[in-house]
């Protein structure tokens, strides 16, 4: 088990996709954490991958009007936002 922190983005390798989930507990031998993407295909014993970073979102007026998903991602079918920085979450 490698170094992870609290607030950290760790992925879920699955067949189909890294599935970004974002760290809330950590113990000894285990972490706790809360699945952020699609979870369709998350399964027991998958590897998971530390990203070593923590959790952010973009900001900026490009983000008016906008809806988002937890990462950041446009759901809207507006298209790609041009995000002008990104703030880190305060856990």
């Amino acid at each position: 088990m490698s170094t992870v922190a609290y607030g950290e983005t760790v992925e879920i390798l699955t067949p189909e996709s890294k599935v970004v989930c974002l760290v809330l507990n950590v113990e000894a031998q285990k972490i706790g954490a809360i699945v952020l993407d699609a979870d369709t295909h998350v399964k027991p014993g998958q590897f998971v991958i530390s990203r070593d970073v923590l959790l952010s979102v973009p900001t900026g007026e490009a983000l008016l009007g906008r809806i988002i998903n937890p990462l950041g991602k446009p759901v809207d079918d507006k298209g790609p936002i041009a995000a002008r920085g990104h703030r880190w979450s305060k856990l």
